[in-house]
């Protein structure tokens, strides 16, 4: 899991300057998941007790989003203040490389422009944001209720083993 996002961070990091990575990077984590596949399913066996791996895969998933936010920064840094190459690339003659994004917006159909500007109004975001909370807290309170709702099961399941002996 280490190399796994190690890699997936170099991938990260590398996709803005050379899109040729993604695929490389894609073609590689299919490789190793299928060697991993077939060396599990020819080499191990299954345990004997249920392995609960809820906990684990919710750390390695916020290890990843972290790891993401993290990658995201020198990207951003590099769009917004580094001045590029005057004479070759895709950003020759642009005093910023976001400076594209603002004449590309400008150069799209009208009705374009507005949908994109709403999108990135105040208008648009707090709602958006707001309702995103509230799902995530229906599915945190869901959570908590199924959790109940199986303690109250097993507990329900004891009583009936101790009754019916």
């Amino acid at each position: 899991e280490p190399l796994f996002r190690s890699s997936q961070a170099l991938i990260w990091l590398g996709a803005f300057y050379s899109p040729l990575l993604s695929f490389a990077g894609t073609l590689m984590f299919f490789l190793i998941f299928y060697v991993k596949k077939y060396s599990l399913i020819w080499n191990c066996q299954p345990s004997r007790r249920a392995y609960r791996a809820t906990k684990t895969s919710t750390f390695f998933l916020f290890l990843l989003l972290l790891t993401l936010f993290v990658c995201l920064i020198p990207i951003g840094y590099s769009l917004v203040e580094i001045r590029p190459s005057a004479v070759c690339g895709p950003f020759a003659g642009r005093s910023r490389m976001y400076d594209i994004v603002s004449e590309e917006i400008s150069n799209a159909p009208n009705w374009l422009q507005v949908v994109l500007s709403y999108i990135g109004s105040a208008a648009f975001v707090i709602p958006f944001i707001i309702v995103l909370c509230i799902v995530v807290y229906y599915f945190i309170s869901l959570s908590r209720a199924y959790k109940k709702s199986i303690k109250i099961l097993e507990y329900q399941l004891q009583i009936d083993v101790i009754n019916s002996s």
